[in-house]
Order: C-alpha cells, then sequence, then structure tokens
C-alpha cells in the first residue's frame, strides 16, 4: 500500500531544533492550507472550501534545512512531501514526516 502526502501552504509554526535519543536532529513545524477545491456532485462541479493546519516532523537533513530558513516571513510557501504516522506509538493523533520539502 501506498502512504505519499503531498502538501502545500505557509509555515505558520516552527518549534526549536531537537534531537531524538539516537542524537538525530529534528524539528515539528505546522503548514496552513487555505484553497477551494473541486469536487463532482450529481455531475455538477462544486468548490469546497478548505482550511486546515497539519503538523510535519521533519528529520536529519530537512531538519537542519528548516533551522537555515528561519525566522519564517509570514509570505514562505511550502510543499511538503511525505509519509502519514501516528504521532507517538500509543497515540491516534496522526503526523506528517517529512521526505522532501520545497521552499516557494
Amino acid at each position: 500500500m501506498r502512504n505519499e502526502i503531498v502538501f502545500a501552504g505557509t509555515v505558520v509554526k516552527c518549534d526549536v531544533l531537537r534531537h531524538t535519543p539516537s542524537g538525530i536532529p529534528s524539528i515539528k513545524f505546522s503548514v496552513s492550507h487555505e484553497s477551494k477545491q473541486a469536487i463532482l456532485l450529481n455531475e455538477t462541479e462544486v468548490q469546497i472550501p478548505v482550511n486546515v493546519e497539519i503538523e510535519i516532523i521533519a528529520l536529519d537533513e530537512l531538519a537542519q534545512q528548516m533551522v537555515e530558513m528561519q525566522p519564517f516571513q509570514p509570505s514562505v510557501q511550502v510543499t511538503v512531501k511525505g509519509f502519514l504516522n501516528r504521532k507517538h506509538q500509543k497515540s491516534s493523533v496522526n503526523i506528517l514526516h517529512a521526505t522532501q520539502i520545497k521552499f516557494s
């Protein structure tokens, strides 16, 4: 099965750089997305307003990349590619694990 997400928006929050127990750099940040998405209802296209914020975690070189981009300006756009997983083993909350980050 595939678990691949591409999410684009504006960085609205970025935590400080931390390290995992094994010493790998890690950073959590949030990205906000607003748009209108088209869906078909009874063969008619309807525009659905979307307003969502998602928490993302970046590890190792991607975490360093996020640190180098700080401080973020309100208009900084980012596209994150990654996969969804639980925030931690006993959690039902999901988090996007970044595998690629592009700034525009």
